[in-house]
């Protein structure tokens, strides 16, 4: 009786811990333990493998969509510090709503998961590209050359991210890929390409 309690309460513990507390444990778990470590490192791989593009796509696309008048009216007009232009808060807002995305997919590139990170790059791109053909949202049009200019950022990102040696090879899987799936905008994003793959 008394175990099964403690138990109910090691698991209760272990549910509440925060992002910080978590990886504590798993450090003092593989430093008790230092076989588990490449068991670990398995999992980690297992849970960080990106979801398929459409999946990425869909969910950039429903983020730029969830981005609202009342966040855009709290955020433009006469503010404290001065005045905010409606598209200077679009562009913040919208920007918000991406990020999390960019972060995730230069954190997978910096791990050395160049094929997750590459499917998060290429889910993304094609979610901003169906979000102005489908005008998603109607604060696009304070920010109408928002999702070319967030889907070059997030290829730039991605190939910062990348090791030296690493970047070209990226780049040609990425144009070929953005080739076929969205042709309108390979040329802009071949130019953003360039600027980062040009021998100096």
């Amino acid at each position: 009786m008394v175990r099964r309690s403690a138990s109910r309460v090691a698991r209760h513990v272990l549910e509440r811990l925060d992002g910080r507390e978590a990886r504590l444990v798993l450090d003092a778990l593989i430093e008790r333990h230092p076989t588990l470590r490449g068991e670990a490192e398995e999992v980690a791989k297992d849970i960080l493998v990106a979801p398929a593009t459409s999946d990425v796509a869909l969910a950039v696309r429903r983020a730029v969509a969830e981005v609202g008048w009342d966040a855009i009216n709290r955020k433009a007009g006469r503010q404290p510090w001065g005045y905010v232009e409606p598209s200077e808060a679009a562009w913040e807002l919208l920007g918000g709503a991406v990020d999390g995305f960019v972060a995730d997919m230069k954190r997978r590139q910096l791990l050395g998961l160049s094929a997750a990170a590459e499917t998060l790059c290429l889910g993304i791109v094609v979610g901003l590209h169906d979000t102005e053909e489908q005008s998603a949202t109607e604060i696009l049009q304070y920010a109408p050359d928002f999702p070319l200019e967030e889907a070059c950022h997030a290829v730039s990102e991605l190939l910062r991210a990348c090791s030296p040696g690493s970047r070209a090879p990226a780049a040609r899987r990425l144009s070929a890929e953005f080739q076929t799936a969205m042709p309108d905008w390979s040329k802009p994003l071949a130019r953003t390409i360039r600027k980062l793959t040009k021998k100096r």
